[in-house]
């Protein structure tokens, strides 16, 4: 892969920076070139994807946000054919067995706890990053 794409969706403009930050540390750790876009809503996210000439390797998506939170989403995606195969990986704080179960019900790729600490968020990251480079991802 010459550049990973990767979209990034979360109403929290902080986690998404951490997250942000985190993952590019992992590629430069890797010599991994990539791209991050940030959308800060679902509703920014689709209007993107409709748009993008090019879609993302990836997408990692907050699962609580207003209008339309992660699970929604994915229930959006998974029925567009454009969109289908994009891996989406859920980022949360939630813990919560349903909110858990309800991601994989609608066809998620991962699902990744924001935690407390910054180390032990870019470390579960990183082992997402890692992940990535083991299987292939689809050509989309």
């Amino acid at each position: 892969m010459a550049v990973m794409r990767l979209l990034l969706i979360d109403d929290d403009t902080s986690a998404a920076m951490i997250a942000r930050a985190a993952l590019e540390e992992s590629w430069a750790r890797r010599s991994i070139q990539g791209e991050i876009t940030v959308c800060f809503n679902g509703v920014e996210a689709i209007a993107y994807l409709q748009q993008a000439p090019t879609l993302p390797h990836v997408i990692l998506s907050d699962l609580k946000m207003p209008r339309i939170g992660g699970l929604e989403l994915l229930k959006i995606l998974k029925a567009n054919a454009r969109f289908l195969k994009i891996p989406v990986v859920i980022i949360t704080t939630s813990n919560n067995p349903s909110d858990i179960n309800a991601a994989w019900e609608r066809q998620c790729a991962g699902y990744v706890l924001k935690v407390a600490s910054y180390e032990e968020f870019a470390d579960n990251l990183d082992k997402l990053q890692q992940s990535w480079e083991a299987m292939r991802l689809p050509h989309v």
